[in-house]
């Protein structure tokens, strides 16, 4: 596991790299067999990130494959929860990547400001 030193300001400055991992390797169970107003979730979710000021997207998926443009990694621990899979995410980032931003899939509200 990488540890982080950072001795500057507690915010990345206006030049960092700064990522979103996206959390989609469960296995969609939390709404049942219909996402909220009939919409994928992720797709939406993708949206309002590239909406923001990240940098760079990273979906992290497991239990399913995921239909997307955005780069993405298998988390073979998935079935562990969530945390397992933000270490995925976060074991995959680029070196020169200062901040991540951690976003739900399943998050569909989310507001880019």
């Amino acid at each position: 596991m990488q540890t982080w030193r950072h001795d500057g300001p507690p915010w990345p400055a206006a030049t960092d790299l700064i990522s979103a991992v996206v959390l989609a390797a469960g296995a969609s169970s939390r709404y049942g067999d219909d996402p909220p107003k009939q919409q994928a979730l992720l797709p939406r979710v993708l949206d309002a990130v590239r909406a923001s000021s990240v940098d760079d997207v990273l979906v992290v998926t497991g239990a399913h494959d995921v239909d997307t443009d955005a780069r993405t990694v298998a988390c073979p621990r998935w079935e562990r929860g969530p945390g397992a899979s933000l270490r995925c995410g976060l074991d995959s980032l680029a070196e020169d990547v200062e901040a991540a931003v951690v976003v739900l899939a399943d998050g569909p509200d989310l507001d880019p400001r």
